[in-house]
């Protein structure tokens, strides 16, 4: 088997900052409830320790905020630590009240495209 050499997208990733933000409070009672230490802070340098020397260049970080009305604060958030991650990212999240349906569907979800040369842009998904 050959090993492979490109890059990398993560296609799941959360990071979050337990201590700075209230929203993330929740996941102190997921780490009590299933015997982890969930509940600490995972930042991009925590991330990048753990892939060691995988050749990952994107990711997409999955929104990991318990409500709808916090998830542009977590993207604002983002917004401050996404340029000097060294990754280009892509953020998904949803919409209280329609957790089965797709990512995709205008109504429900937002994308936000988030590079190193650019700032972020809510936009809806098209269609």
């Amino acid at each position: 088997m050959v090993a492979w050499s490109g890059p990398i997208v993560d296609a799941h990733v959360h990071w979050w900052d337990v201590d700075a933000h209230p929203w993330y409070e929740y996941i102190r009672k997921v780490g009590e409830t299933t015997g982890t230490d969930l509940h600490s802070n995972f930042l991009p340098s925590d991330y990048r320790r753990r892939i060691v020397d995988a050749r990952v260049s994107k990711v997409v970080h999955v929104s990991a905020v318990p409500e709808t009305r916090y998830y542009v604060d977590e993207l604002r958030w983002l917004d401050g630590i996404v340029a000097s991650s060294g990754f280009e990212v892509v953020c998904v999240g949803w919409r209280q009240g329609f957790e089965h349906s797709p990512i995709t569907s205008p109504a429900t979800s937002w994308r936000v495209h988030r590079s190193r040369q650019s700032a972020a842009r809510p936009a809806p998904i098209a269609a």
